[in-house]
C-alpha cells in the first residue's frame, strides 16, 4: 500500500492495473476490451482504442481522430447540438497538401462555398452548388504558360460591369459589345 507516498519514479510490474489517480486531477484507466481512458479535472475525456483516439471537450460533442484500413486517416467533429465542430488548423510557417491522387473539396449543407482568405480578406471563393460559380475580390489575372481552353455547351460571355462586352454563340459566331445574332 503506497497511499500518501512521496513518490518519484514507480514501476509497475505486477499484471493489469485498471486505474492511476495522478495529483486528484488525472485519472488514466483501462478496461480489459482495450478501451483506455484519461480523465482529466475539467470534466473532459480521451478515450484510447486500437485505431481512434476520441476527445470529449464538452458532455455532448467529439472529435475522433481514426485510423483505417490501407492507411486512411479520418478526423471527425460532431456538434451534438447543431453544425459549429468546425476543424481550425493554424500554422506558424506552411500548409502543405501533396496528394498521389485528388483533392476533394466536398461541401454540403446551406453554406456551400470554397473560399480562399489572404490575411483575413476574402480573395476568391468558389459558389458550389446547382450553377457553381468563381466570386474574385480584387484584379483577377489568367496566367497560363500554354493554351487556355474555356470549353462551354452553351454561350459563353464576357461581361463587364453588367455590360456584355464579347459573346460566342453555340453556332461559334463571336458578338462584340452586345451585338445580336
Amino acid at each position: 500500500n503506497l497511499n500518501s507516498q512521496a513518490l518519484t519514479n514507480v514501476n509497475i510490474d505486477s499484471g493489469d492495473v485498471s486505474a492511476i489517480t495522478i495529483s486528484g486531477d488525472l485519472t488514466w484507466s483501462s478496461d480489459q476490451s482495450g478501451v483506455s481512458s484519461l480523465s482529466l479535472a475539467d470534466a473532459k475525456n480521451i478515450n484510447l482504442t486500437t485505431g481512434n483516439i476520441v476527445f470529449t471537450p464538452s458532455a455532448d460533442d467529439t472529435v475522433t481522430i481514426d485510423g483505417a484500413t490501407n492507411g486512411v486517416l479520418n478526423i471527425t467533429t460532431v456538434d451534438d447540438a447543431g453544425a459549429d465542430a468546425n476543424i481550425n488548423i493554424t500554422a506558424d510557417g506552411v500548409i502543405t497538401i501533396d496528394s498521389a491522387n485528388n483533392i476533394i473539396f466536398d461541401t454540403a449543407g446551406s453554406d456551400n462555398d470554397v473560399i480562399f482568405k489572404n490575411g483575413g480578406t476574402e480573395r476568391f471563393a468558389f459558389k458550389n452548388d446547382s450553377t457553381p460559380e468563381l466570386d474574385v475580390t480584387g484584379t483577377f489575372i489568367l496566367d497560363g504558360s500554354s493554351s487556355i481552353t474555356i470549353d462551354s455547351v452553351g454561350e459563353t460571355s464576357i461581361i463587364t460591369n453588367t455590360n456584355t462586352v464579347l459573346r460566342a454563340s453555340t453556332a461559334g459566331a463571336l458578338f462584340l459589345h452586345g451585338a445580336s445574332d
